[in-house]
């Protein structure tokens, strides 16, 4: 605000949507009033590089969870492999340190599952 006018700020848009397969395990951290998570997803960009070529670059973005109700999703539902899609926001906190806080988190297919041994055939 300047001369205690309000500052018109024009089109303005804060959202972003990352999806691919989680890196790593969630980790948890103390929120105001109860848990948060950070979880990791990696996801690939295509980029033109030195020489002119249109290379895959693979990217480790870091999704911050601020409310209880979604880190219980995350602490029950989301391991290293799952393949999730994140709908969020990039958040700036006073100490100028940034990132994207989830709005919203749907969950796709997990990671490939273990070959179950089978069971020994019975003799004739």
């Amino acid at each position: 605000m300047s001369n205690g006018k309000k500052e018109y700020l024009g089109i303005v848009r804060n959202r972003c949507e990352i999806q691919g397969p989680v890196a790593d395990d969630p980790t948890f951290f103390g929120v105001e009033g109860g848990e948060g998570a950070i979880v990791r997803v990696k996801t690939t960009v295509s980029e033109i590089d030195a020489n002119g070529q249109r290379v895959d670059s693979i990217n480790i973005v870091p999704i911050y969870v601020l409310d209880e109700a979604k880190t219980r999703v995350v602490k029950n539902y989301i391991k290293a492999g799952k393949r999730i899609s994140v709908d969020g926001y990039c958040k700036v906190w006073p100490d100028g340190s940034s990132g994207i806080v989830a709005n919203f988190i749907q969950l796709g297919s997990g990671p490939p599952r273990q070959a179950e041994q089978a069971a020994p055939a019975l003799p004739v």
